[in-house]
């Protein structure tokens, strides 16, 4: 559809329409728009990590090591509900490209790339089973399963394949499995990602004590860049860095500590003094 809600078309069409600004106008306000939105919902950073994994990362020799990736980005929006994915998709797509009436053929033209239209519409729908409590057209879950299964496990050349080979420990070599062979196996599914986002995925799918130490660990390190920068930088980005500091001091209750949108907002934040 032209006017679809659908995060990948979306992603497609920003991308087709920044680079004709770059060409016509030397100018790439979209790009610059859809960047500002992603900063400021959760929900599409997740959508666009998930996106990302699912059409870029090497496939996989075997199903069970596909299946289990695929349940695992499916799982970042688990505690999301599908009318506020819908609602943020809407709302980038109104921003960026203008109405989203189907029906009267309001709105720019938004369509996904020839080559990533399937794909995106059976990740859509993926996430829409996962996330609308009333969703029923299990066929068509089936269906978009399937797809993708197929698209992680395709036949290419063996350089193409993801390393990931196993799924279980050797015989007697359990310890070495959880630890080395684990984490290498992460960092081989998800080579496609930038540091940052490897480092907020591997959270946001944690379980157990790993996002408070995460978080923790975050808060501290922020909070040691802005000591260290702060009498180094003008007046004002000190005044900047002082809002910044009063923010990470605050006292936050436990679950809002680990929930996805601090996780960002800190990563972010922390990425910001970095590169200052």
């Amino acid at each position: 559809m032209k006017t679809t809600l659908n995060y990948g078309a979306i992603k497609d069409t920003v991308t087709k329409v920044a680079a004709m600004e770059v060409i016509r106008k030397n100018a790439n306000n979209t790009l610059f728009n859809f960047q500002n939105l992603m900063k400021e919902s959760t929900i599409l950073k997740k959508q666009h990590l998930i996106y990302k994994n699912l059409q870029s990362t090497k496939p996989f020799a075997k199903a069970r090591l596909a299946e289990r990736f695929l349940q695992q980005n499916l799982r970042v929006l688990a505690n999301d509900s599908w009318d506020n994915i819908i609602s943020e998709n809407k709302n980038a797509r109104f921003k960026l490209f203008g109405g989203v009436n189907e029906q009267a053929g309001e709105g720019g033209y938004v369509i996904a790339r020839s080559d990533n239209a399937k794909l995106y519409e059976a990740i859509h729908t993926l996430i829409e089973a996962e996330t609308n409590k009333f969703f029923t057209d299990f066929e068509k879950e089936v269906q978009s399963y399937e797809f993708i299964m197929e698209h992680l496990t395709r036949e290419v050349i063996e350089e193409d394949q993801s390393e990931e080979k196993r799924d279980t420990p050797e015989f007697n070599k359990f310890w070495k499995f959880v630890t080395k062979n684990a984490m290498s196996n992460f960092n081989q599914r998800y080579a496609h990602l930038s540091e940052d986002e490897k480092k907020v995925f591997k959270v946001l799918v944690a379980e157990g004590d790993v996002k408070i130490n995460y978080i923790t660990q975050a808060r501290k390190e922020a909070l040691d860049l802005i000591n260290e920068k702060k009498n180094t930088l003008p007046k004002e980005d000190q005044v900047k860095l002082q809002s910044f500091e009063e923010k990470l001091q605050k006292e936050v209750e436990p679950n809002v500590l680990i929930s996805d949108d601090y996780i960002f907002e800190t990563t972010q934040l922390l990425s910001v003094l970095k590169s200052i």
